[in-house]
């Protein structure tokens, strides 16, 4: 169920969302009509949607909708998204996604800078390679924190652009108390008072 004040659409089956406010916009015909995995709404009313083509079920795109023009702009983004992956956005307003074999997309809340790149663990096994990202969260210091089947991703950002080298990687080392206690990360939240 995804909420915006105004509007209430529920995910009926898995690509069909259903209006129940039953308004007429391009983002309900839109979310109607096409395979849409996910969306989110923006602290502007906005909508950010995942969705998958007709002519082309692997390839996924990324669509921002602004309500207020009646509007939807396409980001094309590669098939590695085509699953149910994270979306957030940031306290500045910039938009995230996570996909499958460590795909990450980054579009600035003012649409000028896209970036799109992989993180890919050191460890080559298959697993490792296509495990799924299962949620984002942003942290009072702005680091990005991405949870992943195989451990937990830490990112910078500053000026509207990613710092994609300089990630730490935390995981499950048997041998070291201080390590993550599992490896399957679904969620992150900060302590308020630490």
């Amino acid at each position: 169920i995804v909420e915006d004040g105004l509007e209430i659409y529920i995910n009926k089956h898995t690509s069909t969302w259903k209006n129940l406010s039953k308004t007429t916009t391009k983002l309900a015909t839109f979310l109607s009509n096409d395979l849409t995995d996910n969306f989110i709404v923006t602290k502007k009313g906005n909508y950010w949607i995942s969705c998958k083509e007709f002519k082309n079920a692997k390839s996924s795109n990324f669509k921002l909708y602004d309500k207020n023009l009646n509007l939807l702009l396409d980001i094309p983004c590669e098939e590695n998204f085509s699953e149910k992956q994270p979306m957030f956005e940031d306290r500045n307003g910039n938009f995230w996604a996570a996909g499958s074999m460590g795909k990450i997309l980054f579009v600035s809340n003012d649409l000028k800078n896209i970036e799109k790149f992989q993180i890919i663990a050191s460890d080559k096994s298959k697993y490792n390679k296509y495990s799924p990202s299962n949620c984002i969260y942003e942290d009072s210091d702005s680091n990005i924190w991405i949870g992943r089947d195989n451990g937990l991703i830490r990112l910078k950002y500053t000026d509207n652009h990613v710092d994609k080298d300089s990630y730490v990687w935390y995981k499950n080392i048997p041998s070291d108390k201080h390590s993550l206690n599992y490896n399957y990360v679904s969620s992150v939240l900060e302590d308020p008072i630490d």
